[in-house]
């Protein structure tokens, strides 16, 4: 959520208030040689706008007229103001202004008198950081939610009484855990609910910890760099498995931070006498910056009769 103010006029002199979108009749009007001369020399209402961050407590007021200044002689026709609480204290940045503060109050005053002066459009957000309504007033049990989930194990077959682990148990006194749901499912036959283990891996990366990544005995993190050739990877078990479900790492694991669109191919492909036959391909989908949750890929009966043999191959 934002909140908009139209503080700056668009002809400072008559004190105007710039339209927040182009008037109907300029949207509904015939296309014409007054378009292209609009292109050229655009309205302030069709220019673009840009974030302005206070960036912890390195804040102060002859930055932001420094700031303010070159955004409006770019040609950008306002800002939004967002208070991220990140980055740490910077050197010389003395005093450090707290978030709704006396002096981060005047800050942001002086941000929206600049903006009036500047005759920039001022909008800011309702509340520091990306919470959007969060703050020390809000209590835990009218907080914003997410879900978590912990998994139990049982041997069926009679009536049990159990005890649930805590989904990200956690000391912090603030915690309010809800309880959602319950929900038992039979576990598939042959499933020993444990990874498989394979007994060697073989790769055209050899340089990479798979092992490591693998068994999950940790330092086993692989990092593959955009390239024209194929990474695969072949596992090898001691005896004859059924491949149920592969896990993957999250979207943004396949490439750098804030890549949303990946552009990553998972084969999955069992290793018969006969060669190779293809079990799976998977477009790895779209992501957004929250997502750090493990994809997994789960197989019908037909494919898993493929992959039931002693090897299986990966290839991205």
């Amino acid at each position: 959520m934002v909140l908009s103010m139209a503080l700056a006029p668009a002809d400072v002199a008559q004190g105007a208030a710039p339209a927040v979108v182009p008037e109907t009749e300029t949207l509904q009007h015939a296309f014409s040689d007054q378009d292209a001369t609009a292109f050229r020399e655009p309205s302030p209402v069709f220019r673009p706008e840009t974030w302005f961050h206070f960036t912890g407590g390195n804040v102060a007021t002859q930055g932001i007229t420094a700031d303010l200044e070159a955004i409006a002689g770019a040609g950008i026709e306002g800002i939004q103001l967002f208070h991220g609480q990140f980055g740490g204290p910077w050197p010389g940045a003395e005093p450090q202004i707290k978030c709704l503060s006396g002096p981060w109050d005047g800050a942001v005053r002086h941000v929206a008198e600049e903006c009036r002066r500047l005759g920039l459009r001022f909008t800011m957000q309702n509340c520091p950081g990306w919470a959007m309504a969060g703050g020390s007033w809000i209590t835990p049990d009218k907080a914003m939610r997410y879900l978590v989930w912990s998994r139990a194990d049982v041997v069926g077959g009679s009536n049990l009484t159990v005890t649930l682990p805590q989904p990200q148990p956690s000391g912090e006194d603030w915690r309010d855990y809800r309880e959602v749901a319950v929900v038992a499912f039979p576990t598939v036959e042959g499933d020993t609910v444990q990874p498989l283990v394979p007994v060697s891996v073989k790769s055209n990366r050899a340089d990479l910890p798979w092992e490591q990544c693998l068994r999950d005995d940790g330092g086993g993190k692989i990092v593959l760099e955009p390239g024209k050739e194929p990474v695969w990877v072949e596992v090898t078990f001691a005896s004859a498995v059924t491949l149920r479900t592969v896990e993957l790492p999250p979207v943004q694991g396949f490439n750098h931070q804030w890549c949303y669109v990946p552009g990553v191919t998972i084969t999955v492909q069992a290793v018969l006498a006969e060669g190779l036959r293809e079990v799976a391909r998977h477009e790895i989908p779209e992501s957004n910056w929250q997502d750090n949750r493990p994809m997994r890929a789960a197989y019908s009966a037909e494919r898993r009769r493929w992959v039931a043999g002693p090897c299986c191959a990966g290839v991205m």
